[in-house]
């Protein structure tokens, strides 16, 4: 399921020359932080304003699309002992996993044999993925003549403090 999403962020007076330039920086760092969560969404608007930035995002995804991952363990020569039983590698490797040995596969890596285990990770909701994803400014951030915009450790810069921010 997807929905639509309404980023509004209240600031003093910005600069009606840097508008373009802050809008641009906010939407394309959320979208990157987006992508990077593997959030799919439709089309992005911006929207500037002297007091105001905003961004909508459509059709954004209530959660993350399940992915399928392969894990490596330790070398099978490390997972069995003489005998063919399982040694504690192996058996932590599958534990951490939520598995039994037995569920695991084995893999020529060209490196040699190792244990591997097939996974499905679910898909995260919105909510429960990263938290700074829903809070891109940054909210200290002085002047646009002295910070580069998008460029302050994957935060957008604000000219001056933010007044207020909605999320719908």
């Amino acid at each position: 399921m997807s929905r639509d999403l309404l980023i509004e962020l209240g600031t003093e007076e910005l600069p009606p020359k840097a508008l373009a330039s802050l809008s641009a920086a906010l939407t394309d760092e959320f979208v990157r932080q987006l992508d990077e969560a593997g959030l799919n969404h439709g089309a992005v608007e911006r929207f500037a304003a002297p007091r105001r930035l905003a961004l909508l995002v459509r059709d954004l995804d209530e959660k993350q699309a399940d992915r399928d991952i392969e894990r490596q363990g330790p070398a099978v020569q490390a997972a069995f002992d003489s005998d063919g039983n399982p040694t504690k590698a192996a058996q932590g490797f599958a534990a951490s996993l939520g598995l039994t040995v037995d569920q695991l596969g084995r893999q020529d890596t060209g490196k040699g044999e190792r244990l591997v285990a097939q996974i499905t990770e679910q898909g995260k909701k919105r909510r429960r993925t990263d938290p700074r994803l829903f809070h891109p400014v940054h909210p200290e951030a002085a002047d646009p003549q002295t910070h580069a915009l998008g460029q302050e450790q994957g935060a957008v810069c604000a000219p001056g403090p933010l007044a207020g921010g909605v999320i719908w």
